[in-house]
């Protein structure tokens, strides 16, 4: 009798879940899909069946999901506070997600003094990688002779941080703000890494990572408390902001990481593997997860920390549900041809967006 009991309370859970999904989702598409993963799973996890209205909340959720805007260019993407996407290009250009409407788009060139302090225009093209400061400006761009710059979409001022000699012009491949917007990390195509203090215009700390192949994208991520920063290549590094660097042998050249949490870091690899990392203790939390034969090439985590995105060197993006070992496929996106280069979910709108190298 407990076991019936306990079952029809299982099936009363999942029904509850699987009715308030289809009412939200009219309303708030991600949190619908949530709840109906959510229905499927009260069930599913104690013995192995699903209701049928979970089966239907689930099927309505993943149909609402679809193509909703497709923009020209973009190697690089994030979005920024108030829902924008802002994407690199020839340029960095900052769209509205939901119209498609371009709203600002840096300068070509910027003013430089030369050695004897006289001006010139300065070129600024080929933007590769960008980031949004947390307070919604100014935007951190990296190109492909190696410029770092601080640019004010109001103003158009642009303020360079690195000029293309001292980065020996190395193409940067990924740049990011700290959480309180006082650091701005950089990544570059040799390995080299740079940590930036904006309040005192030099460099606060700087190291490198073992990149083996010509073409990595070496990858820079911080922790949601701004305590932590971590950098991705064949080989990877935790930096702890107080100056303790943590190196680590992940076992395969790492595409792209994402932080959960403060303790939780997420990597997938070009072997197909995503894994967990304790970035306190420096070490993977558990056994990786395989993601197939075809190589990821990036990875997101939405707000709520409930959905993973995965993109693909086939184009293809896979959305995720749970952690470890319970990860759990819900769909697949498709859109692009070739290799998906970043992923971000939006704050509020549940938007998935991508960019890849179609």
């Amino acid at each position: 009798e407990r076991d019936n009991a306990e079952t029809a309370r299982r099936d009363a859970l999942a029904l509850a879940l699987s009715n308030a999904s289809i009412v939200d989702l009219e309303v708030d598409q991600e949190r619908a899909l949530l709840l109906a993963v959510e229905a499927v799973e009260v069930t599913r996890r104690a013995d192995g069946t699903v209701i049928r209205a979970a089966e239907e909340a689930l099927h309505r959720t993943l149909q609402s999901f679809r193509l909703v805007q497709t923009l020209d260019g973009g190697s690089d993407m994030v979005v920024a506070p108030d829902g924008a996407a802002v994407v690199a290009g020839d340029r960095a250009t900052i769209w509205n997600t939901q119209t498609g409407e371009i709203l600002a788009s840096s300068p070509a060139s910027y003013t430089a003094t030369d050695e004897d302090g006289d001006p010139f225009q300065q070129a600024l093209e080929g933007v590769t990688a960008v980031d949004v400061n947390p307070d919604g400006d100014p935007v951190a761009m990296g190109t492909a002779d190696g410029t770092v710059a601080l640019w004010d979409p109001a103003s158009d001022e642009v303020i360079p941080i690195q000029v293309p000699g001292e980065g020996q012009g190395r193409q940067i491949r990924d740049v990011r703000f700290s959480p309180d917007g006082s650091l701005v990390v950089w990544g570059d195509e040799g390995g080299f890494w740079t940590a930036w203090d904006l309040a005192a215009g030099a460099a606060s700390h700087g190291g490198r990572v073992d990149v083996g192949v010509a073409d990595l994208d070496v990858r820079v991520a911080f922790s949601p408390d701004g305590s932590m920063a971590a950098i991705a290549g064949d080989a990877s590094a935790f930096w702890d902001l107080s100056g303790e660097v943590i190196e680590l042998s992940p076992g395969s050249t790492i595409s792209d990481l994402a932080f959960r949490d403060g303790s939780t870091l997420l990597s997938v690899d070009r072997d197909g593997r995503l894994a967990w990392w304790n970035v306190e203790a420096g070490v993977q939390e558990e056994d990786s997860f395989d993601l197939g034969d075809v190589s990821p090439t990036a990875v997101a985590i939405d707000p709520t920390g409930s959905l993973t995105a995965v993109g693909f060197s086939n184009g293809q993006i896979r959305v995720l549900s749970g952690e470890g070992a319970d990860l759990t496929d819900l769909f697949s996106l498709s859109g692009h041809q070739q290799a998906v280069r970043s992923l971000s979910f939006t704050p509020e709108s549940g938007l998935l967006l991508s960019t890849s190298e179609d």
